[in-house]
């Protein structure tokens, strides 16, 4: 019998910043987004040296808010040979969009991280997994505004979203400002462990095979497309 080897998992990260994570909606304002320390592209660079060194490739789910402030360290995503996918705009959770700001929201961050990469987007993931059964009509949305695939809904009840093997670049920053005032969950959640996660990722890495998205789930025969 033929031996198909190992199985390619497919490994994503949600590039966001520690202040845009939905737990922390209720204590921090987007109207203050843009005056809060920003860690993300030295977490990303930190990532990617990771996966460069382990030969890894991954999916970049970017919010078009942060490519817009950091277009380089786009570039670097996509130079790396990773693939660059959506994860909206603004981090607003597609359930509580209408259709017509939902697209509004996916079409602006697939045309800006498309001008920023080069390369076509072909992937998108809805903050906090919110596409369900109440708003099924957003992946009609998303086929409308040229995506070919949606990592959106996780099937495991939770009063979030399950547990999928996915991270966040703030995830390996133990340094990244605390937020305070928020509940004990919120910061159990978000804190707990923070300092095990980066030698944690490199064992995963090691002990498995890992892939982009679009290389794991889209037809073979499905080119990448560059814009330049």
């Amino acid at each position: 019998m033929h031996d198909p080897g190992p199985i390619t998992n497919a490994l994503t990260i949600d590039v966001e910043d520690y202040f845009q994570v939905s737990a922390f909606a209720p204590y921090i304002k987007r109207s203050e987004w843009d005056s809060r320390e920003c860690r993300v592209e030295r977490n990303v660079d930190r990532i990617l040296a990771l996966l460069d060194d382990r030969g890894v490739r991954a999916t970049f789910f970017t919010l078009g808010w942060i490519a817009e402030r950091y277009p380089a360290m786009v570039r670097r995503i996509v130079d790396g040979g990773h693939e660059l996918a959506s994860h909206g705009y603004g981090h607003e959770r597609a359930s509580d969009l209408s259709e017509t700001d939902f697209f509004n929201d996916v079409h602006r961050a697939k045309a800006l991280l498309e001008d920023i990469g080069g390369m076509l987007v072909l992937g998108y993931r809805a903050p906090s997994f919110s596409i369900g059964s109440a708003n099924m009509w957003a992946l009609d949305t998303l086929l409308r505004a040229g995506y070919r695939y949606s990592s959106s809904i996780y099937p495991i009840r939770h009063d979030h979203y399950g547990m999928p093997f996915y991270f966040h670049p703030w995830e390996i920053d133990v340094r990244q400002p605390r937020i305070q005032g928020i509940g004990f969950k919120t910061r159990f959640r978000h804190y707990v462990n923070i300092g095990r996660m980066e030698k944690r990722l490199g064992l995963l890495l090691q002990d498995f095979c890992w892939g982009r998205m679009d290389h794991v789930f889209l037809p073979r025969h499905a080119p990448e497309v560059s814009l330049v």
